[in-house]
Order: C-alpha cells, then structure tokens, then sequence
C-alpha cells in the first residue's frame, strides 16, 4: 500500500516531513502557500512509489510519470512547460529563501493562525474545528442572529478586505481567514480591527478593541523565543 498524501493546502502552512513519515507520493499546488497564479503541480515520490509507477503496464499519455521523470533527469519537461508560471516560481522560491525557507513560512503561519484564533476567542467567535484546526486558514462561525454573508461582504465592500465564506453544507454559515503564503502580522491585524468595526455595526457587543489586543498579546507570546535581546520586532 502507498501512502498518497494531498498537500496543496498544507504544505508552506503546516509541516511536512515526506521521508519521517513514510510518504510515498506528495501533491502540492502553485496557488496556495507560494502565492503564485494557479495551474502548476509538485509531485514528490518515495523510492516505492517510483518502483510501482516502473512497474506498471496502465495506459497513459500525457500523465506519464515514467517519461516526465527520464526528461527532468536530462533537465527538462517530457512536455512544453508554462514559462511565465515557471519564472514565477523561481521568483517565489527565492522570495522564501530569503525569509528564511519554508520553516519560516510554516512558523509564520502558525503565528498568524494563534492570533487569530486568539482575537475569536476574546470576540465570541467560535471555531469551527475547536480542536483538530490547522493553520492554513482559520474557519469561524459568526455571531448568532448575524449571517456570514453579511461579514464577508462588508469586509469586501468597505475595507476591500477579502475572507471567504463556505462550502457545501457550511455555505452561508461560517467565513474563513487565510494565513497561507505572505501574510504579515501587520496585515492581520489590519484585518482583526476591520473585522471588529464590521461586528460591531452588524450589532454585535463586545468591548472595541479587544480582539486586536488578544491578538497582540498572542503574537508577543509566539515570538518572544524567535526575538533576540536588543532586535527589532
């Protein structure tokens, strides 16, 4: 048996250890952590899953595996790439190299997602998932008699602030706030305070300011040990 894992979500937002776990095949998307346009794929294959994709007599043409992988040993594509996309990425790589790889983006993420879990706590907004919640984004139920809609579109509408709503059977009911990619703690806290005056003239109470101030509180914390005496935050 593989072990096939979909990480296009999660991986640059939660870590990720192919070779630890015992991982055999990884997917990953441009659109997501990279912050890139989508319509590129990663794929990362385990020595098993190589010897399974050797072994195997399935048809197949363009999804060949087998020829994409003689090519790229040759340092090219089995098939015309999408340059622009690929110029792009190189231009992302290098952008999270210079942050300091993608450890830190998944610890920027990480932070990003306490303090908004933080602000929700403090401003009445429960969880969705309250305990097996991930930090690529943060999905939250309004307050009662407020629909999600309302907030969504009022954060669009006025501050230009975009947090999408649900899907499926939660379509209406809940919003969700993204931390994947490059995303600051200036711009989350930006969002945090529109957040709360949008609340507020939906008509729910609360005391002004007091997710902001949950949220700083919650970024001290999750930096104190990052910071060295005497540097700038």
């Amino acid at each position: 048996m593989l072990l096939v894992v979909d990480a296009i979500s999660g991986a640059g937002a939660m870590p990720l250890e192919t070779s630890a776990w015992g991982i055999d095949a990884t997917v990953v998307g441009s659109q997501k952590a990279l912050a890139l346009p989508p319509g590129l794929a990663f794929l990362s294959l385990s020595a098993r899953a190589v010897a399974r994709i050797e072994a195997s007599r399935s048809p197949r043409f363009y999804f060949d595996l087998r020829r994409e992988r003689k090519a790229q040993q040759g340092g090219e594509s089995a098939y015309t790439p999408g340059i622009s996309h690929m110029v792009a990425l190189r231009a992302a790589l290098e952008y999270v190299e210079s942050l300091g790889g993608v450890d830190a983006l998944v610890r920027n993420a990480r932070t990003l997602a306490a303090m908004t879990r933080a602000a929700a706590a403090a401003l009445g907004l429960p969880l969705v998932a309250p305990r097996d919640h991930g930090d690529a984004l943060t999905a939250l139920l309004p307050p009662p008699g407020i629909e999600s809609g309302a907030i969504v579109k009022s954060l669009k509408s006025e501050f230009a602030s975009t947090v999408a709503g649900g899907q499926g059977r939660l379509k209406g009911r809940i919003f969700r706030i993204a931390h994947l990619g490059y995303y600051d703690a200036t711009e989350m806290l930006g969002l945090l305070a529109t957040l709360e005056i949008v609340l507020r003239r939906l008509g729910h109470g609360f005391e002004a300011g007091k997710g902001v101030a949950a949220a700083e509180a919650e970024y001290l914390r999750m930096t104190a040990e990052t910071k060295a005496p005497g540097t700038s935050a």
